[in-house]
């Protein structure tokens, strides 16, 4: 019987030295999914980061091209006017000229 005991005493050993290894294996796995976790969520950061810094760059190049656009507009609607206005002129003066002609010539 001592020698039954001895094995039964042996089998326990080893059964909780198999439940201790099962807990660190578990221990270890949940550690590398966590470390997984992080460097997954590290990477998309940096990734996104990047997207976001390029999107934003394109829009502020975007927005700028756009503030060129509308100040050549504006310029050349400025020259328009001007020379709108300086024909205008030109020709009011002509039109008063010819006014004055016909009633200087009744």
């Amino acid at each position: 019987m001592n020698e039954l005991g001895h094995v039964f005493k042996k089998i326990i050993e080893i059964d909780q030295k198999a439940e201790q290894v099962h807990e660190q294996v578990e221990k270890a796995i949940r550690a590398e999914e966590e470390e997984t976790q992080r460097t997954i969520e590290t990477f998309k950061d940096e990734h996104l980061g990047c997207e976001l810094g390029e999107v934003e760059e394109q829009h502020h190049k975007r927005l700028k091209e756009l503030e060129d656009q509308l100040r050549d507009m504006q310029e050349k609607a400025e020259e328009k006017q001007k020379k709108m206005k300086e024909a205008y002129q030109a020709h009011e003066g002509e039109l008063i000229e010819t006014i004055l002609q016909e009633i200087v010539e009744r």
